[in-house]
């Protein structure tokens, strides 16, 4: 037994491929399909299902994504494990959500959105992620609002499970905030470079017009700011008060951000003198005069 468990991890839980090869195929219906009675093929699969829990048993969110992979693969071995679905399912259901799992598909929806409509907590969080994988064919709209949700919880493994889900990556709330500016509000640069990785539309505004830069460049936060400029963000975007993000960081006193668009922009010394001034910040003026009389220093 422990050795066909330990061929199942192997060839069931490789992350090399989304797809059983051939060869995979091969041994996994000659040793699980032909060679064994239905109730080893189901005590295998149970075993390997406690495995993926005490592998990820610090990130949930991971285990419950893992369980659900696996189920996919052992459906594409072979259609005949189909018929012992129900059973796995039914362990994998009660030993994961004992409570949800009593509810049906219209109940599960409607503890959903509820979920959806308040605030974050630890609790709803793997509340959610239990009810997605007794329910994971969740409309696209549910899963924008999971983005929105999560991006507001500061949990990098909430984010990234719901990511997996493949929401609408530039979706928006009401107020037209974006999951990647919702991740710049909570400060996180974990979870910035994650919806980053996931190639959303940087320049996207809120209903006031404040780009992802503006926000990122009024929270302060350096490094986060050097994220979106390295996604080439556009720096001439201006808000509906005219105001781009340049401008908001001489206007807010960030010297070191102004250094950064300075230094990673290329923007021309004049120009950003000329922002400066109209921001009225003059202690970032004299900053600027002073970069200009180093350059000149240099050039001599």
């Amino acid at each position: 037994m422990k050795s066909l468990l330990k061929l199942l991890n192997i060839l069931l839980r490789s992350n090399n491929s989304k797809i059983v090869s051939n060869n995979e195929n091969k041994v996994l219906n000659q040793v699980l399909l032909y060679n064994l009675p239905d109730k080893t093929k189901i005590d295998i699969f149970k075993q390997t299902i406690d495995i993926i829990l005490e592998d990820n048993k610090e990130n949930i969110f991971q285990a419950f994504y893992q369980i659900s992979i696996f189920f996919k693969r052992i459906f594409l071995i072979n259609q005949n494990f189909r018929q012992l679905a129900p059973e796995i399912i039914k362990y994998s259901k009660n030993l994961i959500a004992p409570e949800e799992s009593q509810l049906d598909t219209i109940k599960l929806d409607k503890e959903l959105k509820k979920i959806l409509r308040t605030k974050y907590t630890k609790e709803n969080a793997l509340k959610f992620s239990r009810i997605i994988m007794l329910n994971p064919e969740v409309n696209q709209k549910t899963k924008n609002q999971a983005l929105i949700w999560s991006c507001t919880s500061n949990d990098l493994n909430l984010v990234q499970f719901v990511l997996k889900l493949h929401p609408n990556i530039d979706c928006t709330n009401k107020n037209k905030q974006t999951p990647l500016i919702l991740a710049i509000e909570s400060d996180n640069p974990s979870i910035v470079q994650e919806i980053i990785n996931h190639k959303p539309n940087i320049n996207l505004k809120d209903k006031n017009n404040n780009t992802a830069l503006m926000y990122a460049v009024s929270k302060g936060n350096e490094h986060i700011v050097s994220l979106i400029i390295n996604e080439k963000a556009d720096t001439n975007i201006e808000n509906k008060f005219g105001i781009n993000a340049f401008i908001l960081a001489c206007i807010e006193g960030r010297e070191n951000i102004v250094k950064l668009f300075l230094n990673n922009l290329n923007m021309e010394y004049n120009k950003a003198r000329q922002f400066a001034q109209k921001a009225g910040n003059y202690p970032i003026v004299k900053m600027i005069d002073k970069e200009i009389q180093e350059s000149i220093n240099y050039l001599n």
